[in-house]
């Protein structure tokens, strides 16, 4: 799932609700709404078996939301640090005394981040109405963008000329070649993962995947790490797509 096309409360939850089913945003973990939980002698629904994976795996949603870049969060590791102790019940002189900062100076920025809390909304609201303009429309940028600067700025104009330019085919998915301009490069790379039905591949089944799209899989396989749209393990083994 895109991370960034998920909603303010899903991401606060740490989870996605579907017809059938509760699905971890940080994992491949999934409940059944029909089924019952047993864990350590206790029974759990669907949605109570969810938030106890969050909780023992991933700590806490927002835990998890704190560890995100600060490209993804916008939060400084002072930021991180004030929000974590605030969470944690810890009063202003205790937070002063642990960050060595005058308790007027804690006050203050607790009342900064309930104001940018007020002025987020705002800003969510103005890029809702943005988004009613689909000429507009910029193609997200993948959690794991490594370097995000000018190349990754791409609209729904650029992604269709992309299409035309440079794949044979769309269903199934074949390229002619790979283009040299990074930024159109990175769009062919999107639309390969968007086609990727699994989110883990061993080696051998990601060139499988990949020979079927372009001849030269290797060259394919070495972007799609370069640019973030997977990560491999130590050994190189099992490839985890990012997006």
């Amino acid at each position: 799932m895109e991370f960034l096309d998920l909603t303010v409360e899903q991401l606060a939850s740490g989870y996605v609700e579907t017809e059938f089913t509760y699905e971890c945003i940080y994992c491949d973990f999934k409940t059944f709404k029909t089924e019952i939980y047993n864990y350590n002698d206790k029974f759990y629904t669907a949605l109570g078996m969810m938030q106890l994976h969050i909780l023992i795996e991933h700590e806490s949603s927002l835990n998890m939301l704190l560890n995100l870049s600060k490209k993804e969060n916008g939060l400084s590791e002072h930021q991180v640090d004030l929000i974590n102790m605030i969470n944690k019940g810890y009063s202003d002189k205790q937070i002063a005394n642990e960050l060595k900062l005058k308790e007027s100076t804690i006050r203050y920025q607790r009342f900064t981040l309930r104001e940018k809390e007020k002025q987020s909304k705002i800003y969510l609201a103005i890029m809702k109405s943005l988004k009613q303009k689909p000429d507009d429309a910029f193609l997200n940028i993948h959690s794991n963008a490594k370097q995000v600067d000018e190349r990754y700025i791409a609209t729904k104009e650029d992604e269709e000329k992309v299409k035309q330019d440079f794949f044979e085919s769309l269903y199934p998915l074949k390229l002619k070649l790979i283009p040299r301009k990074e930024k159109y490069k990175i769009i062919v790379l999107r639309l390969i993962c968007q086609q990727l039905e699994k989110s883990k591949y061993s080696e051998s089944e990601l060139n499988d995947v990949l020979t079927d799209i372009y001849e030269d899989y290797a060259s394919l396989r070495r972007s799609l790490i370069e640019y973030g749209f997977f990560t491999r393990d130590a050994f190189g083994k099992t490839y985890n797509k990012c997006v």
